[in-house]
C-alpha cells in the first residue's frame, strides 16, 4: 500500500503575499474612510443648523414677542431655539463646539459653531472652516 505524503495547505510565502496585499488595501481604504466620516459630520452639522434656523424663523413668525430684535448687532437666541426643539444638538465636526443661533436687526438668522473660534454654518458657511 502506498502512502500519500503530500501535505495540504499554504506555504509561508503565499501567506506573506496575502498579508502584504491586505496591508496595501488597508493603507488605501482607511484614509478614504476617514474622509467620508468628516464629510458626514459636516453634512450633519449643516442639516442641524438649517433645522435650528427654521425653528427660529417659526418662533419669530408665530410670536415675535418671544425674543427682541436688536437695533444693531445680533441677539443670541440659542436657548429659545433649543427649548423649542426640546434638545441641545451637538456640533459633530469640531470637538468642544456648540451651536450658536443669532438674529440681527434685519431679521436675518444665522447659525454658527462656537468654540475657540466661531464658524458660520448657515445660511452659508465660512470659507475658513470645514463648512465651506
Amino acid at each position: 500500500m502506498k502512502r500519500n505524503n503530500a501535505k495540504k495547505g499554504f506555504t509561508l510565502i503565499e501567506l506573506i503575499i496575502v498579508i502584504a496585499i491586505l496591508g496595501i488595501l488597508a493603507a488605501v481604504a482607511i484614509p478614504r474612510f476617514s474622509g467620508y466620516q468628516e464629510s458626514a459630520k459636516v453634512s450633519a452639522d449643516k442639516a442641524t443648523a438649517k433645522t435650528m434656523a427654521n425653528t427660529a424663523a417659526i418662533l419669530y413668525a408665530n410670536n415675535n414677542a418671544v425674543f427682541t430684535i436688536p437695533t444693531t448687532g445680533t441677539t443670541d437666541i440659542t436657548t429659545l431655539v433649543t427649548a423649542e426643539l426640546n434638545s441641545t444638538p451637538e456640533v459633530q465636526a469640531y470637538t468642544g463646539y456648540t451651536f450658536l443661533v443669532e438674529i440681527d436687526a434685519s431679521k436675518n438668522i444665522t447659525v454658527s459653531a462656537k468654540g475657540t473660534s466661531t464658524y458660520k454654518i448657515y445660511p452659508t458657511g465660512d470659507t475658513t472652516s470645514l463648512y465651506k
